[in-house]
């Protein structure tokens, strides 16, 4: 399935808490009626788990909006007004775009391809995986946790695109590094650096995890392996390339 994504850059630098501020301030520009895309909230103020269409993130220390799939409808709200005054805490920002950049992908389970991808600052975990991971006998057994997360993430997008998950999706981390623990929205979280083998193709630039919607967890492609690679040797040799220091 072909997805479109929209990412609109301003020349504006922000700080990395200022992400979930501009969220906010994107409520006036995008009307009250965008609750759902815009802060994933229903109309009576609870929380929606679905994956969101309107992302919100730093592109090169920058302000920047990544819209996928029908997200990408909301994007004249902005367009109509390249330059505008928000608010973001307790500083006024005149916002002013620098560049609209359109991209198309294909997407969804691709049987006999294997492709490559990096995640920056993927948020995996909640109270019961963060538990499943913490209590893992071994750096492999961590493994196992994160690629069973990064499953449900890679399936919660595909749904949120309105794609079917027909085939078992199959994931191997090559490389993961050690946890940094961040504050996010006051409260502590751990995010991880990771490359990993998946047979999905993935559209690039857009968020994969928890707060996706805040810029965590963006997709980097770094290739395609050949699909004439024997999946299970190749599995064997990512396997080879862990150790404790990977993942403590």
């Amino acid at each position: 399935m072909l997805v479109n994504v929209l990412t609109i850059k301003y020349e504006n630098a922000i700080s990395r808490p200022e992400v979930s501020m501009l969220r906010g301030a994107c409520v006036d520009v995008f009307g009250v009626n965008s609750s759902a895309v815009v802060l994933q909230r229903s109309a009576e103020g609870d929380f929606c788990y679905s994956y969101p269409l309107v992302q919100y993130h730093r592109n090169n220390g920058n302000a920047a909006i990544v819209m996928v799939g029908d997200g990408v409808q909301w994007a004249s709200k902005l367009l109509e007004q390249p330059e505008r005054n928000v608010r973001l805490g307790r500083r006024d920002v005149y916002l002013k775009i620098e560049s609209a950049q359109p991209a198309t992908y294909e997407v969804g389970i691709e049987d006999g391809s294997v492709h490559s991808y990096d995640l920056t600052q993927w948020c995996a975990f909640n109270e019961t995986n963060y538990q499943k991971w913490l209590t893992a006998k071994s750096s492999l057994g961590k493994v196992k946790v994160l690629e069973s997360i990064l499953v449900g993430n890679i399936i919660s997008l595909l749904k949120g695109l309105g794609i079917e998950a027909s085939t078992k999706i199959e994931v191997c981390i090559a490389h993961v590094s050690k946890p940094t623990q961040i504050n996010l929205k006051g409260n502590a979280a751990f995010v991880f650096d990771i490359s990993f083998d998946c047979n999905v193709s993935l559209p690039m630039g857009v968020g994969v995890g928890k707060n996706a919607s805040l810029g965590y967890g963006v997709v980097c492609k770094v290739g395609t392996i050949k699909k004439n690679t024997p999946r299970k040797q190749h599995k064997k040799q990512q396997r080879n390339n862990h150790s404790d220091s990977d993942i403590a």
